[in-house]
Parts: C-alpha cells; structure tokens; sequence
C-alpha cells in the first residue's frame, strides 16, 4: 500500500501543536529539566559556596557536632540547643540553608541531596516560567519559551552548581514576575502577598529582585 508522505508534516505540526496547547506541557518540560540535569550529578565536584549553606545546616540536624561554619556572628537566634543563623554572610541570607534543613534530616549529607535539592528549586523556576509567559503571551509561546530554558546548558550548570545561591535568586525572579502579571491581569487590584517572592529574594541576596546592592 503506497505511503503518501506528503501527510507527514502535517501531521507533526498538528501533533507537536497539541503538545505545545496541552495541560501536560509544563510537566513535561519539567522532567525534561531533570531528566539532563541530573546526569551526572557528582561532576563537576562540589563548589565552595555551593557547600557554604550545607555545613550549618548539617549541624542544626546534628550530624555535625564539632563547631564549623555556622553564619554570620551575632545574627543567630536560639531554638532549643541549637543556634540558627539569619544571614550566611553580611551580603546573604540564610533561606536556602534553612530550606535544607528538612532535605538533610531526611536525606543525610550527599552530592545528590544538595543536588537533587537545588534542582528542585529550579524546577520551579522552569514551572514560573511557563505560567508567566502563558499570562503575559500564550500557552504555545510559554511551551516554547520553557522549553529554550529547560535545554539552556547556561542554566542548567548555574543552578546544578549553585553557587550564589543562584537557583532560589532566579525562582523568586520568576514567582516575582507571575505576581506581577497577575496583579496586572487583575485589573491592577491589591493581591495579598503579591510581593512575597520579592522579600523571599531579599532574605537570600541583595541582588535578588526588589533589591538593590550596596
């Protein structure tokens, strides 16, 4: 039976069209991210101060009982035994290494945890991404625009290896910018709490959006 291959490429632009309108886009974009991402997980080795926030975090869990690094002196407040830091250093928060806190009681200290850890703040990124794009453009703009950022290599290593932080500074960028597209879709209303992402930046770098350095 002949094959009328003519038909092909309409049928891959209706299919690839499909998958570009469909519910399932942003997930999928999502485990694409993770999917290269995490090859590889242990190269290149652990950076300085992609390990800075690890330690103090180790310790509240106590599995580190020797006193290392634990922030910036005179910021900590007492919980208990324990002493949490506020501020990393002078010019960074301490937000990711609280975030970790969790990840390290329940996974223990390994390249894949932090990893894994960071990843995920930056699968967010990706998902802000495409619900900001969708707002301001289209559902089939934001797909292929996730998509540019899910392929990124740039990205990808900056958020692997995160030093900064990095992954949670361009996640609260992007949860920033889809408060503002909503606010804007909204008719320009009040929305509670719209500028969370901008103080959730500020704790972790003066850099981050909402902030300006000194």
């Amino acid at each position: 039976m002949p094959v009328d291959v003519r038909a092909y490429p309409a049928q891959v632009v209706r299919l690839v069209s499909a998958f570009l309108s469909s519910n399932a886009t942003p997930l999928a974009l999502v485990l694409l991210f993770f999917g290269i991402a995490s090859h590889d997980l242990a190269l290149p080795g652990l950076y300085g101060d992609e390990a800075i926030d690890i330690v103090p975090a180790l310790q509240i869990v106590g599995q580190y009982s020797e006193h290392l690094y634990n922030g910036q002196a005179g910021t900590h407040i007492a919980l208990g035994d324990k002493q949490i830091p506020l501020m990393l250093m002078r010019y960074t928060g301490a937000l990711k290494l609280l975030l970790f806190v969790p990840v390290a009681a329940i996974f223990g200290e390994s390249i894949s945890s932090v990893r894994l850890f960071t990843l995920t703040i930056a699968a967010v990124a990706v998902l802000a991404t495409y619900r900001f794009t969708s707002l301001v453009f289209s559902r089939r703009a934001a797909a292929l625009a996730t998509l540019l950022l899910a392929l990124d290599q740039s990205f990808i290593l900056r958020t692997k290896v995160d030093w900064g932080p990095n992954a949670i500074a361009i996640a609260c960028k992007m949860l920033a910018l889809v408060a503002l597209a909503c606010w804007w879709r909204s008719s320009r209303q009040v929305l509670l709490g719209a500028d969370s992402p901008s103080d959730w930046g500020c704790t972790t770098k003066p850099t981050s959006p909402g902030c300006s350095p000194r």
